[in-house]
């Protein structure tokens, strides 16, 4: 017999959009957005408030028809589909659960709609409930049940007639935060059973950065970068992603030779050469976490000679803000037993080592 999984198992779509576009007025929401997703993908629409990612998202869904551009599934165009002809299931922000219905009414709601066989309809919603693990509340009301609960009913009944892609609005924004993890990681476990193309909107970078196949950053309703986790985090594309997404340290330098900048008259090495022009002013990149910090000593290269202003306990992990001595401050992270063995403390001397594979180099005019 077919597990509930298998049971509730879609065929993903390929998804493609080219061009697209969509304005209020004198606002644009969206300008000429190009992305591909694969089929059976998570990909998720990363930014903050206002940059456009839940308009490309109802665009996806039909919702909110767009001014210019196409979506093409599988090879055929739907741009001009209405919603019911999309094959989406769509999660909101809010859930839009209906309070006068038991949680078997919500789920079975679209199958009911769509006119399927009341038999039919019983057997998959059944499915449905054993695989959000929903069964011993199917006749409770919304009002009755946890926000988690609440999240896998909205779930269950956009998945009730089989999509083919699914649209998530910042589906766990509701949720406290352990519940808000412990949910993630379920549906991540969810998506890649049942193998459904899904688009995700959020703008929680570690919601992001966990449950991602691929992360399109957006920003003032264009796309910045597309990549994995990984990439995004580690190979920031622009200033603003490098800034957005994580914590980075910004310092400003000068290109002296095509490896080396200068920091306060200090030269620093680059892991890699940058095509800039000598004298190019720039600004140099490191996430916190690669930031050395060691004792004062003798001049070394990439090191420079700062003050420690404050020491963050974290538990496992602590973080030091220091300020070197051309008056730029940098955040470094690091172990609390590294910190605790550093002595580190306001007033203490320190040296900061900028490791040369870690930093990232992007031109002063595109960083402002």
């Amino acid at each position: 017999m077919a597990s509930a999984a298998e049971e509730a198992r879609t065929g993903a779509c390929e998804l493609r959009i080219r061009g697209l576009a969509k304005r209020f007025g004198a606002f644009t929401a969206l300008e000429r957005v190009d992305l591909d997703v694969a089929a059976g993908e998570l990909l998720t629409l990363l930014g903050p408030s206002g940059c456009g990612k839940t308009t490309l998202l109802r665009a996806l869904a039909g919702l909110d028809g767009q001014d210019e551009g196409e979506i093409w599934q599988d090879g055929a165009e739907v741009s001009a589909l209405p919603v019911s002809r999309r094959g989406c299931g769509i999660v909101f922000q809010s859930y839009a659960l209906f309070p006068n219905l038991t949680v078997r009414e919500n789920v079975a709601y679209g199958l009911v709609s769509s006119g399927r066989p009341r038999a039919e309809s019983a057997r998959r919603v059944a499915e449905l409930l054993e695989l959000m693990d929903l069964g011993a509340h199917a006749g409770k009301y919304p009002a009755q049940l946890s926000g988690g609960q609440q999240q896998r009913v909205a779930l269950a009944r956009a998945l009730a007639l089989r999509p083919r892609l699914l649209l998530l609005d910042e589906p766990f924004s509701a949720l406290d935060a352990r519940v808000r993890a412990r949910l993630r990681g379920e549906l991540r476990s969810l998506q890649r059973r049942l193998g459904i193309t899904t688009v995700m909107v959020t703008h929680d970078q570690e919601e992001a950065l966990t449950t991602s196949d691929r992360i399109a950053v957006m920003r003032a309703g264009r796309i910045e970068q597309v990549g994995t986790p990984a990439e995004i985090y580690g190979q920031p594309a622009t200033p603003f992603v490098a800034e957005f997404v994580g914590r980075m340290n910004f310092l400003p330098g000068e290109v002296r030779e095509p490896d080396v900048v200068e920091i306060l008259g200090e030269p620093v090495r680059l892991g890699s050469a940058v095509a800039l022009a000598r004298g190019t002013a720039v600004t140099v990149c490191v996430r916190p976490e690669d930031v050395a910090l060691r004792p004062e000593g003798p001049p070394a290269a990439n090191v420079l000679a700062a003050t420690v202003a404050d020491v963050e306990f974290a538990g496992s992990r602590s973080s030091a803000t220091v300020v070197t001595r051309g008056n730029l401050t940098l955040s470094a992270d690091l172990a609390t037993s590294a910190a605790s063995a550093l002595g580190l403390a306001p007033g203490r001397g320190v040296e900061v080592h900028l490791p040369p594979p870690r930093l990232r180099i992007f031109p002063a005019a595109t960083a402002a």
